[in-house]
């Protein structure tokens, strides 16, 4: 099982996340869609990925 989770930076609040059984481009897409489902990205909004392939904290 992978779960994508996407957190504030400052807050370390979980502002979007998902969960699927495999690690696809469509795994990120729907944490964004949930993201965007409950918040406004601000204009010039980064994102970053630690790129954590299976063991990450």
């Amino acid at each position: 099982m992978y779960h994508c989770v996407i957190r504030d930076v400052v807050t370390k609040d979980v502002l979007g996340d998902y969960m699927s059984d495999r690690m696809t481009k469509e795994l990120v897409t729907n944490a964004i869609l949930s993201l965007t489902a409950r918040h406004s990205l601000a204009e010039g909004c980064i994102f970053h990925s630690d790129r954590c392939e299976g063991g990450g904290v």
